[in-house]
């Protein structure tokens, strides 16, 4: 991995669960980023409200994928679990 600001630093935390959200969660933040450009360069607020709904978007929808993959590790578990006592019978 490489250092920070170099330019070659790649998310570790990528799992099977966030890889097929990764890329709309890039667009939603350039969208962030094109709103705020926008409501600064004409004050526009709609852009300013575009821009929060969006954030508020994405900070749930992350925190949906951390319930999913919680959930998924909790199921992981308990089958590991069950499938250790299964073998010890």
């Amino acid at each position: 991995m490489g250092q920070e600001g170099d330019g070659s630093s790649r998310r570790e935390w990528n799992t099977p669960v966030r890889a097929p959200w990764n890329a709309l969660i890039k667009e939603c933040l350039s969208a962030v980023d094109r709103h705020n450009a926008a409501y600064l360069a004409g004050s526009d607020q709609r852009h300013a409200a575009l821009a929060r709904t969006l954030r508020i978007y994405v900070a749930e929808l992350k925190d949906l994928i951390c319930e999913i993959e919680a959930t998924e590790q909790l199921s992981t578990r308990e089958y590991q679990t069950r499938s250790a006592e299964c073998d010890t019978k």
